[in-house]
């Protein structure tokens, strides 16, 4: 039997994922980022985004782009979390491209810059209500003025986030802002930038849709493209493949349960209790999706404890799941998760 706990990917899937979405992005004019920070750099399924005609990879862990370069990846690979101060060399050295909002940051980065005597790009991050990181909108003239100003450093861009920490996607009025803005930040630099990255996958259903105007050139997918779902509700996204990646656990104990009077009309099943080989410690318990089958219970660090009414489940038995976004990251940065990628198609 595999090794369990055990995180499957299927390449053909993510590589169809990344074309359906390369394909009907362009057609909007809007370049897909492949955001590998969810798998952990993983360097095999990083490559199946490429495959799919991705042209530029993304992460937010020097870690993870060490690992891409490692394997052989020369490929644009943009750092889009702030470094911390120990990390601002190797951001040069391995990313061609970083996203930032504080400007203490960006001056020590271009000191860096100047003296490996090495081009970079800074992308500006703007806060237009997630609350998770940029500078608000009141803010950008000035600083635009210091980017374009700063030796060692180039200003390729301006970008934005929706549904990271709020969990609520763009709205057609903050997306024509987003086109004010870039309309602004042009003026005062005096030059067309390179990149308006208007978000994620959170933007993916707006930007597809009939109605959406804005000067957004590109979008940063990790989530659609690994689960084919949209990150605000979790649904599918149409085109996309929903079971490219699987979370498979065994069953290391199995306990009949005396089924109650009132649940013995509705189901005549045996039901059992079983332990399953995988805990806190490995994933985000609440992001897995259990079958209608399987009652969830309870979960400690090792353990995760359901209820079953299908006899096929005893010990030494495996049960797959779907997941989530965030019990797929955990997973992917587990040391005792296996990782088995194989090609379907």
């Amino acid at each position: 039997m595999s090794p369990s706990p055990r995180i499957e990917i299927d390449l053909g899937a993510i590589r169809s994922n990344s074309e359906f979405l390369v394909r009907k992005l362009s057609e909007r004019n809007i370049s897909v980022t492949g955001v590998t920070k969810g798998v952990s750099g993983n360097p095999e399924i990083a490559m199946a985004m490429l495959q799919g005609g991705i042209l530029q990879l993304a992460d937010s862990r020097v870690s993870n782009v060490r690992r891409l370069r490692e394997a052989g990846f020369n490929c644009p690979i943009t750092m889009i979390r702030t470094p911390l101060t120990s990390e601002v060399s190797a951001v040069i050295k391995h990313c061609e491209t970083s996203y930032h909002s504080d400007v203490q940051t960006i001056e020590r980065l271009a000191n860096v810059a100047a003296i490996k005597k090495q081009h970079h790009g800074i992308v500006l991050m703007l806060d237009m209500g997630d609350g998770r990181e940029g500078i608000y909108p009141k803010e950008l003239v000035e600083t635009v003025a210091f980017l374009d100003n700063i030796s060692g450093v180039y200003f390729n861009g301006i970008a934005t986030n929706f549904g990271c920490l709020s969990g609520i996607g763009p709205s057609s009025e903050q997306m024509a802002q987003f086109s004010e803005l870039v309309i602004r930040s042009e003026k005062k630099c005096g030059r067309t930038l390179k990149l308006h990255s208007s978000g994620g996958s959170a933007n993916i259903l707006w930007a597809l849709s009939s109605e959406s105007k804005c000067r957004a050139t590109n979008l940063r997918i990790g989530e659609a493209i690994l689960l084919g779902v949209d990150p605000i509700s979790e649904l599918p996204i149409n085109g996309l493949n929903q079971d490219a990646i699987s979370l498979f656990a065994e069953v290391i104990e199995c306990t009949p349960v005396e089924v109650l009077p009132e649940e013995s009309a509705a189901n005549n099943e045996m039901s059992s209790k079983l332990i399953l080989a995988v805990g806190i410690i490995d994933t985000d318990v609440t992001g897995i999706k259990f079958q209608k089958d399987i009652e969830f219970i309870g979960a400690t660090s090792d353990h995760l404890v359901v209820r079953s009414r299908n006899s096929a489940h005893r010990v030494g038995s495996e049960i797959k799941f779907s997941i989530n976004y965030s019990a797929l990251a955990r997973a992917m940065a587990g040391p005792d998760v296996v990782q088995h990628v194989f090609n379907r198609n």
